[in-house]
C-alpha cells in the first residue's frame, strides 16, 4: 500500500523496466513534466524492445498535455488512446469521464488507486505553493487470466 507518490513511482517504474510481455496503463491525469516523461521513457524503451504497451488516458483530465507528448509512445511501437476524446460543442461531455488509474504489467503485477502521474502527484513539483499530495495507491501481483467476466 502506497500513501505518497513519491514511494510509488520509483516501484512501479522498476516493475515496467522488468516487463517481458506487455504494460498496460489507463490513468486520468498524465502531466508532461519530469514524473510524466520518466513514465514515457521507459513505456517508450519497452515499445522499441517489443514489448506490447498501450497507455488510455482521459482527454479532459490531460488536457494541458500536448498530443507531442504522447506520440512519442506511438512513433516507438506502442499504442495510445483519448478516452471520450473532447468536442468542442454542445452538449459538453464533461460528466462521463474516467477517472480510473490502473498499470498491469506483464499479466502478473498490477498498480491501482488515486495517484494520477505527474510531479504534482510525485511531491516533487517545483512551485513552492503546492501543498504536499497524499493518495491510496496499491501494488498486486498474481496472476489476472480469467478475473474478467
Amino acid at each position: 500500500i502506497y500513501c505518497w507518490g513519491q514511494d510509488m513511482f520509483p516501484e512501479m517504474l522498476a516493475d515496467m523496466e522488468a516487463a517481458t510481455q506487455s504494460i498496460y496503463i489507463e490513468s486520468f491525469i498524465i502531466h508532461d513534466d519530469t514524473t510524466g516523461n520518466a513514465l514515457m521513457d521507459v513505456l517508450c524503451k519497452k515499445a522499441q524492445e517489443g514489448i506490447e504497451v498501450k497507455l488510455l488516458y482521459d482527454d479532459v483530465g490531460s488536457i494541458l498535455t500536448p498530443n507531442s507528448f504522447f506520440h512519442r509512445l506511438t512513433k516507438a511501437g506502442g499504442q495510445v488512446q483519448a478516452f471520450f476524446p473532447v468536442k468542442w460543442r454542445l452538449p459538453l461531455s464533461i460528466n462521463f469521464r474516467n477517472h480510473r488509474k490502473i498499470t498491469v504489467i506483464d499479466g502478473i503485477i498490477g498498480y491501482m488507486g488515486g495517484i494520477n502521474i505527474g510531479d504534482e502527484y510525485a511531491n516533487c513539483s517545483k512551485s513552492r505553493d503546492k501543498l504536499l499530495w497524499r493518495d491510496t495507491h496499491i501494488r498486486l501481483t498474481g496472476p489476472v487470466d480469467g478475473l474478467l467476466l
